[in-house]
């Protein structure tokens, strides 16, 4: 039997792991973005869903020009088209946009404050960016969308039309 006294928890924790869960699960979803992006490119060039991707760019920013490229290069290729409107959509949904700002955030522990984060972003002054539980979960859900679209190109481009 301990006769310890009981631990004083910090009333943050619950905070923090609230909004922990929230920034893994676009860390999670972004990841899979990012690989479904690589087999689609992989599929676009000849390969498979599963070639080795040596050539093939590992980050986000590279990806999507290569997946931009691919779209555009027969305006009459059904493929190139879908991909462009998968394309379209995820700009308008700014969806790598908040994406980066989850990824690359300072984010703020202070259970007294709205969750946040300050970001440094290339060229550009910081800015301080405030989220709630709720849009950090839209934000997850919109990569785990943006990854189904993905997918379903590969699907496509295995398949055929």
């Amino acid at each position: 039997m301990s006769h310890d006294a009981p631990q004083e928890t910090d009333p943050g924790d619950d905070f923090r792991a609230q909004l922990f869960v929230r920034i893994g699960a676009v860390t999670v979803a972004g990841g899979h973005v990012e690989f479904a992006m690589r087999r689609l490119l992989s599929v676009l060039t000849g390969g498979t869903a599963f070639s080795p991707m040596a050539e093939i760019p590992v980050h986000w920013d590279a990806l999507e020009k290569r997946l931009q490229s691919a779209s555009s290069t027969d305006p009459q290729d059904g493929q190139g088209l879908r991909l462009g409107e998968v394309l379209d959509w995820a700009k308008r949904k700014k969806i790598k946009e908040r994406r980066n700002h989850v990824i690359h955030g300072a984010w703020w522990n202070d259970p007294n404050s709205s969750p946040g984060l300050s970001r440094f972003q290339r060229g550009e002054q910081p800015v301080s960016i405030f989220f709630s539980f709720e849009a950090l979960e839209s934000v997850a859900e919109r990569l785990w969308e943006y990854a189904r679209r993905l997918n379903d190109l590969v699907e496509q481009g295995t398949t055929g039309p």
